[in-house]
């Protein structure tokens, strides 16, 4: 790691995937606030001149672009990477098992075979059959390869299970919440006529009926649920998620794969607009508190428990108050990303 980045201006490069999307663009501002120079690079694109730390924020596509061009640069000149994970990992077998798996979905472990051993092909992506894509496996495989390789200069999670699940692995992290950014709305005070809301993919076979058959319950008992999914309506952004979120009083959360996945950005964003979020048991319990800062029950009892929080609406009330004060003073986007920039200066003074 490079020691520069006690200097005054320190430059942070983030990476993106085709289009800059919407919490690109909110870290970005809240970076600026914070007194450093930014910039975004695409991932074909070269490292920005004078960058001082890679932010990797998701990912939202590979990686194997940014690590072609860190690997040429010598280590004395090599920008700090920092990793920002926020995908959900397919943990559903054994440690070990995942750990040695996950090689065989990663965009790296292919990419160091291609490197090692050529195979007549200009683009190492053709190496690898293409039953081996597309697992979330390959996202644990990357980290994996980083750490293995000294490219990894901090893994930043918001999920305490992949943490502790990281470590075992050695491979040291650092914990901080998503973040609440005022720009993911407000309180309209509009009526509240939607008992609840799906936004979202589904992704998996399991959720999707999940969702579809909360639904199916809920109209049987005269509530109301909105799905967008991207599929049966579209996704929502802007001043339209705003007022249909002012208007619901839960939002969804079902585990895409197991209890251990990551905690969704929808938890700050539904917080935002005075929802409160209702979801399945999930292993990661920071850095909020069931039954004070959000609901929690299984999929079968959702609708009973909607049903009672329409009758006890000042119970619901208090709920999306909590979460809200506690998100917009303790677990703000701008602390998360001082938190993340303060640890890679410590580092950087202890390495140097």
């Amino acid at each position: 790691m490079n020691v520069r980045l006690d200097r005054k201006l320190v430059k942070i490069s983030s990476l993106y995937w085709d289009s800059l999307g919407e919490l690109h663009m909110v870290q970005a501002e809240e970076i600026i606030k914070l007194g450093y120079l930014h910039d975004f690079f695409e991932s074909r694109e070269a490292i920005p001149i004078d960058t001082d730390i890679v932010l990797v924020q998701g990912p939202y596509g590979s990686i194997a672009s940014l690590v072609e061009k860190l690997r040429v640069i010598s280590q004395e000149s090599r920008p700090v990477l920092a990793y920002w994970f926020q995908q959900s990992l397919q943990l559903v077998g054994p440690r070990y098992l995942n750990s040695q798996i996950s090689k065989f979905f990663s965009d790296l472990y292919w990419m160091e075979i291609h490197t090692r051993f050529g195979s007549g092909k200009k683009d190492w992506g053709a190496v690898r059959p293409s039953w081996l894509r597309g697992n979330r496996l390959g996202f644990m495989g990357d980290i994996l390869w980083l750490g293995q390789n000294s490219l990894l200069d901090l893994l930043v999670l918001s999920s305490s299970v992949y943490a502790d699940y990281f470590q075992t692995e050695k491979i040291s992290s650092l914990i901080v919440p998503r973040g609440y950014y005022p720009g993911y709305g407000k309180n309209l005070q509009l009526a509240r006529d939607i008992d609840l809301l799906w936004m979202g993919k589904t992704r998996t076979k399991r959720r999707k009926q999940i969702i579809h058959g909360l639904r199916e319950s809920l109209n049987n008992r005269g509530m109301v649920m909105h799905v967008y999914d991207g599929v049966e309506n579209g996704f929502i952004f802007g001043e339209k998620r705003t007022e249909l979120l002012n208007r619901s009083r839960f939002v969804l959360n079902i585990n895409s794969y197991s209890q251990a996945d990551e905690l969704s950005i929808r938890y700050f964003i539904a917080a935002a607009n005075g929802a409160v979020i209702i979801r399945e048991p999930n292993d990661n319990q920071y850095p909020f508190i069931p039954g004070k800062h959000l609901v929690e029950c299984r999929p079968e009892e959702m609708p009973d428990v909607i049903e009672y929080y329409l009758d006890h609406p000042l119970e619901r009330q208090r709920i999306a108050d909590d979460m809200l004060n506690l998100i917009s003073t303790e677990l703000t986007l701008s602390n998360t990303i001082s938190a993340i920039l303060e640890r890679l200066k410590r580092t950087d003074r202890e390495s140097g």
